[in-house]
């Protein structure tokens, strides 16, 4: 993901073109470091398929505001100064890889599955468009 997220900046985000700013508090960064924190922990605490997704964020949240509280890079540094480069290379490399796997998936012999409470019917490959990490089966 990440060598895709680097052709996307090297490709389309060269060029800084929005101002726009959100810049965080140390405060707030604590907080989402907080929030991180127990994101990660609270499926270990209380086992659920439900709080599976919350993992994909948890370190994120967990380890982003870390980054930025210690000067390092980070997605809160680059949005504090209007960079969002980073951001858009990041998602943008995410959702090819997304793609790609569920592509590679769908044509497998073993494959995911997926079972979605509702709107299960709706998918793009093998995967509902409301599905996350917390609802795979290996078939």
């Amino acid at each position: 993901m990440f060598e895709s997220a680097d052709l996307f900046a090297f490709v389309f985000f060269q060029r800084q073109t929005s101002r726009a700013t959100i810049k965080f508090s140390k405060a707030a960064l604590f907080v989402m470091t907080l929030a991180g924190l127990a994101g990660a922990i609270a499926p270990l605490v209380f086992p659920s398929e439900w709080l599976a997704p919350v993992v994909w964020l948890a370190f994120i949240l967990l380890l982003d505001p870390v980054n930025a509280l210690r000067g390092q890079p980070s997605i809160s540094n680059d949005l504090a100064r209007g960079d969002w480069r980073r951001l858009w290379a990041l998602l943008a490399g995410g959702f090819v890889c997304g793609v790609l796997w569920e592509c590679w998936n769908y044509w497998a012999l073993t494959k995911w599955t997926y079972t979605v409470p509702f709107f299960g019917n709706i998918k793009i490959f093998e995967m509902p468009v409301l599905a996350s990490s917390a609802f795979r089966r290996l078939r």
